[in-house]
């Protein structure tokens, strides 16, 4: 699965904004915004250690990166997709302000 980047903007600025599964490296203007959101999804919000990496390579399958994201999103700005929309591809999300 190809993964996207996960970016908030607000007044054409990027806020924040990281790629799932390389969580910890945020970019924009506040890339901690969400950050007890993210954490409270289960995002890697630290970058990992060399002892993190070491057991990578053991054949262990890896968990989809882009499920705590939607998670992370639904806790922070309500975003709810219908299950038929996440066995999908996933689309751009535009939220008006409330």
């Amino acid at each position: 699965m190809e993964l996207s980047g996960v970016e908030y903007l607000a007044d054409g600025s990027v806020v924040t904004s990281f790629e799932p599964g390389a969580e910890w490296d945020r970019a924009g203007s506040r890339p901690d915004q969400f950050l007890p959101e993210m954490r409270a999804a289960g995002l890697a919000t630290e970058a990992p250690g060399d002892a993190d990496f070491a057991g990578a390579a053991d054949g262990a399958e890896e968990a989809e990166p882009l499920v705590p994201a939607l998670n992370m999103l639904t806790r922070a700005l309500g975003i709810r997709l219908p299950a038929e929309m996440v066995r999908g591809p996933l689309l751009t999300v535009q939220r008006r302000p409330a």
